[in-house]
């Protein structure tokens, strides 16, 4: 007999609890097959509860270890998911119905003589990322256990431990039983000279792993510092950078007087010039002064009633020199007056960088804006362009700092217009949503909550 069944005949006597560790679900069919055959074979009743796909499996799996072996009466199936329902409240498991729920199967097996369990449920909990249940469960069968000294034998899939910070929760299972048996990588090796070569070959990946966290842990904290270095510097570039271009800006009013006092049309040409690339400057300064204020785990906002479509509208009439230069047709729709409690420059500012997106992305062709209603209470917010459109493998990333969907080359700005958006709107309990193809424009949706 291999290393993987040793435990059925050796060590898994009635009141043992088994966890056995699988990789393969046909692995895990044939060893509750060979436990289930021998369990007959000793003249035991059978419990087993499980998935409907592994009940099935595990029947065929009984069938080729004890093809005469006669189950009538003597093995009880229970759907696990139906009989986990049963017992669960708000997340854990409640004593008092699991009582209630499995000492039922346990007298109706008792009826036909020694009970050999396998149960599945704390797999099932641990798959859907709820381990304290699953460790709760453990205890509730190691109580019924002693009460009622059947065998019981359980499987977790390993592939529910994929991480380094599993290790912790990985020990509190192992802790919960009396007996652990490894997987079937391990337990194929054949003797015991493999089995020890095997062992010290995990003992020194262990310690590998263990330094490559520590070098990982160095890493991070010397990114996360180059991090705050970057948002400093961020900060401090956004607010110097306000300064000089204060006392630009006055100087640009002084030569626009000018210029008008002289009427000289070439003269108001350049100062106009130099007033669109100021202003510029001054939006990407803006920005960078947004990047460290939105950095923070929460955007204050300062909320008041009004109705969007307004907002809007008073956005667009502004960009009117802008559609006109980007030779853009830009067009509202707002059927209704929708109000609700936002912060108004907030959401001027995400109007703002949408529609600046549009046009500079969808120049030449119409761009158009709408607000509507949504569902549950929410008003959409919708910015289309028929410009270049976005590539699919970008549209996940275009909301990240830095990040764009074209080059900077022919484009230009900082790629931070859209993460600040995203912040915004979410700072509201909003969402934004992209539907793009290259080619064929795009489409930026905002759902916001009306409360």
């Amino acid at each position: 007999m291999d290393f993987a069944h040793a435990w059925l005949d050796a060590e898994a006597q009635a009141g043992t609890h088994v966890v056995q560790f699988y990789e393969d679900d046909a692995f895990l069919a044939d060893v509750v097959g060979r436990y289930s055959g021998d369990a007959l074979l000793q003249g035991n009743s059978l419990v087993w509860i499980a998935t409907a796909e592994h009940l099935e499996s595990f029947g065929a799996a009984l069938s080729r270890c004890r093809p005469s072996a006669e189950t009538a009466g003597l093995l009880l199936q229970v759907d696990a998911r139906q009989l986990l329902s049963t017992f669960m409240v708000d997340g854990q498991p409640d004593p008092v119905r699991f009582q209630t729920a499995v000492r039922p199967l346990l007298e109706q097996a008792s009826e036909r003589g020694p009970i050999s369990a396998y149960g599945e449920m704390v797999d099932l909990l641990w798959a859907e990322g709820n381990s304290t249940a699953a460790i709760a469960l453990e205890h509730l069968w190691n109580g019924l256990a002693k009460e009622w000294e059947f065998r019981l034998l359980c499987a977790y899939a390993m592939r529910n431990f994929p991480a380094g910070a599993d290790g912790d929760g990985f020990l509190e299972v192992c802790t919960a039983h009396t007996h652990v048996v490894p997987t079937e990588e391990f337990s194929r090796l054949q003797t015991e000279e493999h089995r020890r070569r095997e062992i010290s070959q995990l003992q020194q990946r262990a310690q590998a792993l263990e330094h490559e966290i520590e070098r990982r842990k160095g890493v991070e904290a010397r990114l996360t510092e180059a991090l705050r270095l970057r948002d400093d510097f961020v900060a401090i570039a956004g607010h110097e950078l306000r300064t000089p271009l204060t006392a630009l800006g006055l100087l640009i009013q002084r030569l626009e007087r000018t210029a008008a006092s002289r009427n000289d049309p070439e003269l108001s040409q350049q100062v106009s010039r130099t007033r669109r690339q100021a202003t510029r400057l001054t939006g990407l300064a803006e920005q960078l002064l947004d990047v460290s204020r939105l950095s923070g785990e929460k955007i204050p906002l300062h909320r008041e009633r009004f109705e969007l479509g307004s907002l809007v509208n008073e956005v667009v009439a502004r960009f009117a020199d802008g559609g006109a230069r980007a030779r853009c047709q830009v067009t509202l729709f707002a059927p209704e007056p929708i109000s609700g409690s936002w912060d108004r420059l907030r959401l001027e500012q995400v109007v703002t960088n949408l529609l600046a997106n549009a046009l500079k992305y969808g120049a030449g062709q119409p761009v158009a804006l709408s607000v509507t209603r949504g569902l549950a209470d929410s008003v959409l917010l919708s910015v289309t362009d028929h410009g270049i459109g976005i590539d699919p493998a970008a549209q996940a990333r275009i909301f990240q700092r830095f990040e764009r969907a074209v080059s900077a080359d022919h484009f230009g700005g900082l790629g931070l217009g859209l993460w600040i958006t995203h912040q915004l709107v979410e700072a509201h309990g909003g969402s934004i949503r992209v539907q793009s193809q290259p080619g064929a424009g795009a489409t930026f949706t905002v759902a916001l909550p009306l409360a």
